[in-house]
């Protein structure tokens, strides 16, 4: 009834996740507790780059451009929200945690407008020359290595 293989393979996707779930939270702690800065909308300018990389990706047909333009409109958008925002609250935690949630729901419920619900994908003319597909029989820690191995 219970496969072997499975619940190895169950186990190592628990562990890739659970170390995943680590590195989010130890970066979160970390620009807290050094820079003092509550920020709980970083989930929502992933989302603005992501989305934009994928606009100007199917636009282009061209990677770089794509993450060059996603980078410039997230840091647009970060300094927009910092200077206009962020600043008349410096300092006081409170403040600074329901403003930022309230900015994460501001650009999420914008983007779902903009974009809809449905999951959007990268064209296939922007995907880098070179990259293939990672084997499903690989673990999930290794994806990233079948990106630098020549198909």
């Amino acid at each position: 009834m219970f496969d072997p293989v499975f619940i190895a393979q169950q186990a190592l996707n628990g562990l890739s996740e659970a170390a995943v779930f680590f590195l989010l939270a130890s970066g979160l702690t970390l620009v807290f507790g050094l820079m003092r800065i509550v920020n709980m909308a970083h989930g929502a300018f992933y989302i603005v780059g992501a989305y934009v990389g994928v606009v100007i990706s199917a636009l282009t047909g061209n990677l770089l451009v794509a993450l060059i333009a996603a980078a410039a409109t997230v840091a647009v958008l970060a300094l927009i929200v910092e200077l206009g925002l962020l600043r008349w609250v410096r300092g006081q935690e409170l403040p600074e945690v329901l403003l930022t949630i309230g900015v994460a729901f501001v650009i999420s419920d914008v983007c779902l407008w903009i974009f809809g619900g449905n999951p959007e994908n990268l064209s296939s003319t922007a995907m880098p020359s070179g990259a293939s597909r990672s084997d499903p029989r690989r673990s999930p820690g290794s994806r990233c290595s079948s990106w630098a191995s020549p198909s």
